[in-house]
């Protein structure tokens, strides 16, 4: 299963029903207190679980740090792993679409046309090294990225 089919019984506030799931997972039903405080619900640290599955493929573990250090973040919502989008080459390892934001390989940072098309796209894109934690909670929370 994706772990999108996941995130989409998400409500805002990191809590939801996976009745129609099937799967046999327990979530939290919407009439569950979210966490307070800045630490991510179980249901996050689950998604962004299924996250670091799919960063096992892509292999950089700059990205898979990122990544793990955004998920300590209540405010960073669940990134969408080896992300397509229409008129990029090549896919965005780790994308959050409602902010067009992305984190792309290093390598693909320095081919002019990858970065061209992420421009003219619309997307914000930069290789792991090019982000801070702080830096990328500002712009995802600042976007209203959260779910």
């Amino acid at each position: 299963m994706c772990w999108g089919n996941i995130i989409q019984f998400l409500a805002s506030t990191g809590t939801g029903s996976a009745e129609r799931l099937g799967t046999g997972l327990v979530l939290a039903t919407p009439e569950a207190e979210p966490p307070a405080g800045d630490e991510p619900t179980p249901l996050e640290r689950e998604a962004w679980g299924l996250v670091f599955e799919q960063l096992v493929y892509i292999g950089d573990p700059e990205i898979d740090a990122l990544a793990r250090r955004l998920a300590d973040r209540a405010v960073v919502p669940v990134a969408r792993p080896g992300y397509d989008v229409e008129g990029i080459p090549r896919p965005l390892e780790l994308a959050w679409p409602a902010g067009r934001i992305g984190v792309v390989l290093h390598v693909d940072t320095e081919d002019p046309t990858s970065m061209r098309c992420c421009r003219e796209a619309g997307w914000q894109v930069r290789a792991p090294g090019g982000w801070t934690p702080d830096e990328l909670a500002a712009l995802l929370s600042a976007e209203g990225e959260r779910r």
